[in-house]
C-alpha cells in the first residue's frame, strides 16, 4: 500500500514539474524577445547619438527620406550620353550602399536603386540575381549589349544564356534595350514570346545584316501581341511587321537604317503606321 501512495505522489510531483517547466520556457522565450528588441532600441540610440554628435559629419546626420531622395535623383542623370546614364545607374548604388551602416539600411530599402539590370556583367550573373531580388516588384530597365561580340555559334548560346536571366521577369520588363548582331537579336525576338503588360520602352538594334536576311518575317508573335503600356519604339537596322498589335499604343517611334529590301514608301508607311498606331504622335 505505501509503494503505490508513493507511486501516486511522483507521478503528481512529475505532472507538476513538466508544468514548471513549460511556464518557464514561456518565460524565457518571453524575456528572449523583450532582450532582442531592447538591443535593437540600444542599437537604433547608439545610431542617433552618434548621428547627433557635433564631431559627427553632416552627412551621416541626413534623416532617412532626405537620403533617400538624394539616393533617388542621383539615378535620374540627365545626359545626351547613354553610357553615362547607364554607368550612373549601375555605380551609383553599389557606391552609396557601401559608405556607411545608415546609407546602406537606406539604399537596400530603396527597390528603384535595383531595376536597372545591365547584362554586361556576364556569368554566373551573381550581381544580376541580387538586383532582381533588391528591386521587388518595380518595373525593369534592362540592357543587353552584344555590338562588339563576334557573330558564333558560342556566342549565340552564351547570348540565349543571358536571355534566359530575364526571361522568367518579362512580366515586369518597363524597358528593354538590346543591341546585337542581327543573327542573335532575331533569337532574342523568338524568346520575347510572353505577354509583356508594363513594357513602354522598346529599343532594338540590329548590326552586321546579311543581304539575304528578311527582317519583317521575325517575331510573328512578339510579347504575345500583348503590351499595352508600350509607348516608344526605337528600331535601327530591323522592320518588324507594323501590323502587330504590340504597336497599337505607341505615341513616339523612331526608325533607323531601315533595311532597303523592306523600305516603304511614305505613302504606304504612313497608311500602316495609322492603321497599326493611331496615337503615334512623333516620328
Amino acid at each position: 500500500m505505501p509503494s503505490s501512495i508513493t507511486s501516486t505522489s511522483s507521478i503528481e510531483e512529475v505532472k507538476d514539474i513538466d508544468d514548471n517547466l513549460k511556464q518557464v520556457e514561456r518565460d524565457i522565450l518571453r524575456l528572449e524577445k523583450k532582450l532582442a528588441a531592447l538591443k535593437d532600441k540600444a542599437v537604433r540610440l547608439r545610431d542617433r547619438r552618434r548621428s547627433l554628435t557635433v564631431t559627427a559629419p553632416w552627412i551621416t546626420r541626413l534623416p532617412p527620406d532626405i537620403l533617400a531622395q538624394i539616393f533617388t535623383r542621383g539615378t535620374k542623370l540627365h545626359s545626351s550620353s547613354t553610357s553615362d546614364i547607364q554607368q550612373c545607374r549601375v555605380f551609383l548604388p553599389i557606391a552609396v550602399s557601401q559608405v556607411c551602416t545608415q546609407w546602406r539600411k537606406v539604399a537596400l530599402h530603396l527597390p528603384q536603386l535595383w531595376n536597372y539590370i545591365d547584362m554586361s556583367e556576364g556569368r554566373p550573373y551573381n550581381r544580376t540575381y541580387v538586383w532582381l531580388k533588391r528591386s521587388r516588384n518595380l518595373p525593369l530597365d534592362i540592357s543587353i549589349d552584344y555590338r562588339n561580340e563576334p557573330d558564333s555559334t558560342y556566342y549565340q548560346r552564351n547570348f540565349l544564356v543571358t536571355l534566359n536571366v530575364v526571361i522568367p521577369y518579362i512580366y515586369r520588363w518597363g524597358s528593354i534595350r538590346v543591341i546585337a548582331p542581327e543573327s542573335l537579336l532575331e533569337t532574342a525576338l523568338h524568346v520575347f514570346s510572353a505577354p509583356a503588360p508594363m513594357l513602354h520602352t522598346l529599343v532594338l538594334k540590329g548590326w552586321t545584316r546579311a543581304e539575304d536576311d528578311r527582317s519583317e518575317q521575325w517575331a510573328p508573335t512578339i510579347f504575345h501581341r500583348n503590351t499595352p503600356a508600350l509607348k516608344n519604339v526605337h528600331l535601327h537596322g530591323i522592320a518588324l511587321k507594323w501590323e502587330s498589335c504590340v504597336f497599337s499604343e505607341m505615341r513616339d517611334c523612331t526608325l533607323s537604317w531601315i533595311p532597303q529590301d523592306t523600305v516603304y514608301k511614305i505613302p504606304e508607311l504612313a497608311h500602316l503606321l495609322r492603321l497599326a498606331s493611331p496615337c503615334l504622335q512623333r516620328l
